[in-house]
């Protein structure tokens, strides 16, 4: 396991934005193995290098696809855009919890990139594996830990995730988190690290930021190797649609598009007046009350009803006897 000086090492620096050159991939070199994901425009596949017989996670978006939504929602191209940022995102990384981009892919039909390749998972993957598909005290405690670090590196590159949940949660093989699929991120002023309890949201995700005291241990995480195999196979690929996410044209204080995994929104996301950094730190909340208590805490039977509850309902705080504690 990499020992975890390093990850605060990297997580107290701000780095430069200096652009690594990144070699282009060549298809004849990469074997696909397997479809273990999608993210919010492709699909991702297990792939090797045959070169440097390296696993990466290789993300492939049909150009098709987005050229056609491009015209459905008469963007001008901002699809290529949202491609073309979430790269160059990736190129900025220096962080242990965070993906190096690999290689880029461009054919005529498809582009993409291939990542580090995460042997463990994901984290609701991981939860599921667990006795009562719920995570220790302990355990719980470490993954916070380092998605606290990871996400205060991105607020310092300016870089709003906007999409924090469970399946972007990647487990590396040396059992430390990798935060992926940067789909439906976007870049504002550059914030300075802070805690959670410093931001500025409509509600605080400290409500949702609970523990149980005393509460009994429970099996312990095994770091063992399984694939996330969402089902999906190559030839299903391209049958998937893009979503319709604009690219802010300018660095501001607040973004306005609606971004996001239902269940694991902020407030100001869902009431549309504008959002910051903060709307992760809403998310880290959420994330952490399901890998507690096995669901999320505003979920409704629709759409609309999960909305309105994060709106206006707080968080059921309690298991069985359970004291449950907050944290003010």
């Amino acid at each position: 396991m990499q020992d975890d000086d390093d990850v605060h090492h990297h997580n107290n620096h701000h780095y430069g934005h200096h652009q690594p050159i990144i070699p282009a991939l060549d298809f004849m070199n990469l074997k696909v193995i397997s479809a273990v994901g999608r993210g919010a425009k492709g699909v991702v596949f297990l792939a090797k290098n045959k070169v440097s017989n390296e696993n990466l996670a290789l993300k492939v978006i049909s150009k098709d696809l987005i050229e056609r939504k491009g015209k459905a929602v008469n963007n001008d191209g901002s699809e290529y855009k949202r491609v073309s940022f979430e790269q160059q995102v990736l190129r900025r990384f220096e962080h242990p919890l965070l993906p190096k981009l690999q290689g880029v892919l461009d054919t005529e039909k498809i582009i993409g990139y291939g990542i580090d390749y995460c042997s463990g998972g994901n984290l609701n993957s991981l939860r599921k594996k667990q006795t009562e598909h719920m995570f220790s005290d302990d355990i719980l405690r470490f993954y916070a830990a380092e998605i606290v670090l990871a996400l205060e590196y991105l607020h310092s590159l300016g870089i709003v995730y906007r999409d924090l949940k469970p399946e972007n949660i990647m487990i590396q093989e040396n059992g430390h988190i990798m935060l992926v699929d940067f789909d439906l991120s976007t870049e504002l002023a550059p914030r300075t690290p802070q805690s959670p309890a410093n931001f500025n949201s409509t509600r605080s995700s400290n409500s949702v930021m609970t523990m149980k005291k005393n509460k009994k241990m429970r099996q312990s995480i095994s770091f063992q190797r399984f694939f996330c195999n969402s089902g999906i196979t190559p030839d299903e690929w391209a049958s998937f649609s893009v979503n319709s996410v604009h690219t802010e044209s300018n660095s501001v204080e607040k973004s306005n598009s609606f971004v996001g995994t239902e269940e694991y929104v902020a407030p100001e996301i869902v009431s549309g007046n504008g959002h910051d950094f903060g709307v992760d730190w809403w998310s880290l909340g959420v994330v952490m009350y399901e890998m507690l208590y096995g669901t999320t805490p505003f979920r409704g039977s629709n759409r609309k009803e999960t909305f309105y509850r994060i709106l206006s309902k707080a968080p059921e705080l309690t298991w069985g006897n359970d004291t449950v504690e907050r944290f003010d």
